[in-house]
């Protein structure tokens, strides 16, 4: 997948500032020089430089002026410099008119996502290389501090390298999807429960928020943060077993996450599914791209967090909530640049276009904002956006708001994250078992014609209609699915369950089929204190509507049901394809000289 980057002349007009820096640094550097001292960088000043690391290098009046403006992007401006006789980017850009190319050659994942050179497959997770992944067999001990995480988002100019990667901290023209637009409404409206005695009790808000002020942010998380953003994995702990596939980080590096650039996410707080959510045959199939402990993923963020979709950053003073927003815009490109490359594996990338695929909050001793993060996909191009759901005071009118996020926090799980659970596995669940890719060099995965994926939908493309039906059957099980998980309470979600499974087949096996694939669902499946609380004759049309579409015996019941059918009917589609390529497969079309024409 290529991701459309800045023209070179939009990109030229936003380094005006690093031309005049550079037209300044020349001037200084022509001047004597009474005093120069050589400071050795740590390893993190190699990324994007902090704006206190930029003055710096402005008063020591540095004889290489170009090395701020090369900073900028990737650390490797020595090597460019030196080859191909272009010297410096900026000399360049300013003779040329445009950027010389190997300013953005080995850098960009997000424009060649899959350009890996691989001996057997792409999509595969690759290994650490070199110093610029760290490994995630490192003990805890290698966190960077906060501090030192937080250096690189400091400079505005950080915004800027992410649209180069196609990830815009702002809202695309289109904006979010309908759906996800009524969806975050609920999540913001729908009540939840509080815990009783915390800082947040009436009695003690005030103080609580007057002894944050000019405190640090190591206080901050102490006393507040999980009364903002509440902890998953604490929540299942009280009760709330649907939480139990969840798992949490806290202040640990993106390890295993594919890197976007050089600096490592690294988020105060983070969730996403642990290993135990997915059935073995779902690990199985995701195997290929998961690889070992000290490889790199895109469905990855540490070795034990699968599909992060959730992150938490925190500061102290109004103006670092920017750079904490920056933190989480990279972040959350990753999260959403990893759901849309597994729907694109089973071609259904256009379900999560413009649909919030990913949340972030940032928030302070008094300040909250909330985004949700999602993806615009137009072809092979994949670009990112982040749609703002709220920004408030939680301090003001005696903390009417003080909950707000804390509600909403608890929503995301109870609520939309088992609907998004359940559309990632049902995109696990239809990848074969073994799939073998191949890479091209600009772009792309495609599913090798030996997988069966391949597309027989490629081969037939005159099969319009058989399309369709195979299209609609996917998408009356993600609906299924979807209904019976959109209920957060198990009684609720018994009654939908209830009228999906004392479903009539109206003459419609197709429909019937894709019902039972859908209540059948991994995500619907797991569902067990559901499934107690349904009466006993539901359970009993089921099992005989299970019976009627097992495809034991090369479905034995289905095939006299449909042959004993009268009238119009609608036929199980997977049923017959599978006879059509039985009998392609046994009966060739030309026998002998005719096969050659």
């Amino acid at each position: 997948m290529a991701v459309a980057s800045l023209t070179d002349t939009s990109l030229g007009f936003r380094c005006t500032e690093a031309l005049t820096q550079f037209d300044r640094l020349q001037e200084r550097s022509s001047l004597p020089q009474t005093h120069t001292r050589k400071r050795k960088r740590t390893p993190e000043a190699e990324d994007l430089p902090a704006q206190s690391t930029a003055v710096s290098r402005l008063k020591r009046r540095q004889t290489c002026p170009s090395r701020a403006a090369v900073d900028f992007t990737s650390g490797k401006e020595q090597s460019r410099g030196a080859g191909g006789g272009k010297g410096n980017p900026v000399d360049y850009w300013r003779k040329e008119g445009r950027w010389p190319k190997e300013y953005f050659e080995g850098q960009s994942i997000m424009s060649n996502l899959l350009a890996r050179k691989k001996s057997s497959s792409s999509l595969r997770r690759i290994q650490s290389e070199g110093g610029s992944v760290a490994s995630s067999g490192t003990t805890p001990s290698d966190q960077q501090p906060r501090e030192v995480k937080s250096a690189p988002y400091k400079d505005q100019r950080y915004e800027t390298l992410l649209e180069t990667k196609g990830s815009f901290m702002g809202k695309h023209e289109a904006g979010v999807g309908d759906v996800s637009k009524s969806f975050h409404r609920k999540l913001l409206d729908t009540e939840q429960t509080v815990p009783e005695n915390s800082l947040f009790r009436d009695d003690l808000f005030d103080k609580a928020c007057q002894n944050l002020q000019n405190k640090n942010e190591a206080k901050i998380v102490q006393d507040i943060s999980r009364l903002i953003v509440p902890s998953a994995e604490h929540l299942a702990l009280f009760g709330t077993k649907d939480l139990d596939i969840l798992v949490e980080s806290v202040n640990e590096g993106w390890n295993n996450s594919i890197p976007l650039i050089k600096t490592r996410p690294q988020p105060d707080y983070s969730a996403g599914f642990r290993r135990s959510a997915f059935t073995n045959e779902q690990l199985q199939k995701l195997q290929p791209f998961v690889g070992d402990l000290t490889d790199t993923s895109y469905f990855m963020a540490t070795y034990y967090m699968y599909f992060p979709f959730l992150t938490c950053e925190v500061k102290c003073g109004a103006a670092a909530l920017d750079v904490a927003d920056r933190q989480n815009a990279h972040s959350m490109t990753l999260a959403v640049r990893g759901v849309v490359e597994l729907f694109r594996l089973a071609k259904r990338e256009k379900e999560v276009d413009r649909e919030i695929l990913a949340f972030s909050i940032s928030h302070d001793h008094s300040t909250v904002r909330i985004y949700g993060h999602y993806p615009v996909i137009e072809g092979k191009n994949t670009a990112f956006y982040r749609h703002p759901i709220r920004k408030f005071d939680f301090t003001e009118q005696d903390g009417k708001e003080k909950w707000t996020a804390y509600k909403f926090t608890k929503n995301v799980y109870d609520v939309w994250m088992t609907i998004h659970f359940a559309r990632i596995c049902s995109v696990i669940d239809e990848l074969p078992l073994d799939i073998a890719f191949e890479v091209s060099e600009r772009s792309g995965s495609r599913v090798s014609e030996a997988t069966g994926l391949s597309s027989k939908k490629a081969r037939y493309k005159n099969l319009v209609n058989v399309n369709r039906m195979i299209e609609h059957f996917n998408q009356v099980a993600a609906w299924v699915s979807n209904y019976v998980l959109f209920h957060d309470k198990a009684k609720h979600r018994a009654l939908m369950l209830g009228k999906f499974m004392g479903w009539r087949e109206l003459k419609n096996y197709n429909s019937l089929g894709a019902i039972i694939a859908g209540i059948k669902s991994s995500a619907v499946g797991r569902l067990q204190a559901t499934r107690d609380l349904l009466p006993p004759d539901v359970g009993k049309d089921w099992l005989k509507l299970e019976i009627l579409m097992s495809s034991s015996r090369s479905h034995a019941t289905d095939r006299p049901a449909w042959e004993n059918t009268n009238g119009e009917r609608i036929p199980y589609l997977p049923l017959h394809l599978r006879d059509l390529a039985s009998a392609e497969q046994g009966n060739a079309t030309f026998i002998g000289a005719e096969r050659d024409g």
